[in-house]
């Protein structure tokens, strides 16, 4: 089953999921599925989004949004090969997303893996691509915590835009930003308020 085309997505979602959980039990499992090794920990977390993924799958079937979501999967595999990129990635069922865990080294950073990623798609297919990136930890006993960290940037796609690759590490500062933004609207708000019952 592990090398049947059909059932081996399936599978490698299943590891992945238990890995960013702390489960090294199934790693044998996973090496023979994938080639993954104990050397190979991930290290940090990239989540990717279709753009507009459900305005797009509006008047498609369950088949045809599950064949675009496996085409984007694909893809994400195919930049991984192609830049010998140590990760592992698997789509989010039932979601516009998919999951890549990275092994970062230290002469690349997160951000230069994960624009390699969206070129490459950008290149080789028709829609768009955001990428909400974690931070990067020397014990993989935090990857948990970086898979949530990717999600946490990938929500700010709404301030930011599509087509974007954003860094956890920099939506603290976008979080303040949009809080002071959202201030001044409301001072101005009361200060219109009162003028005009004046």
């Amino acid at each position: 089953l592990f090398n049947n085309p059909i059932y081996k997505p399936m599978f490698t979602s299943f590891y992945i999921f238990d890995l960013i959980y702390g489960d090294l039990t199934k790693l044998n499992a996973l090496n023979e599925i994938t080639g993954f090794k104990m050397d190979d920990l991930p290290n940090s977390v990239i989540t990717l989004m279709i753009d507009d993924f459900w305005e797009i799958c509006r008047k498609m079937d369950n088949r045809d949004r599950y064949s675009l979501k496996m085409e984007y999967s694909n893809l994400v595999k195919n930049a991984i090969n192609r830049y010998q990129i140590k990760a592992l990635s698997c789509s989010l069922v039932g979601t516009d997303k998919i999951i890549i865990l990275v092994k970062s080294p230290y002469n690349f950073s997160l951000n230069d893996i994960a624009l390699k990623i969206k070129n490459y798609i950008n290149e080789n297919s028709k829609y768009t691509v955001t990428l909400g990136l974690s931070n990067s930890y020397d014990d993989f006993k935090n990857i948990w915590k970086a898979y949530e960290e990717s999600f946490q940037a990938l929500n700010y796609s709404f301030f930011v835009g599509k087509n974007e690759i954003i860094e956890y590490e920099n939506i603290k500062n976008l979080s303040s930003k949009t809080k002071k933004v959202k201030n001044l609207k409301t001072k101005q708000f009361l200060q219109d308020e009162i003028q005009q019952h004046h």
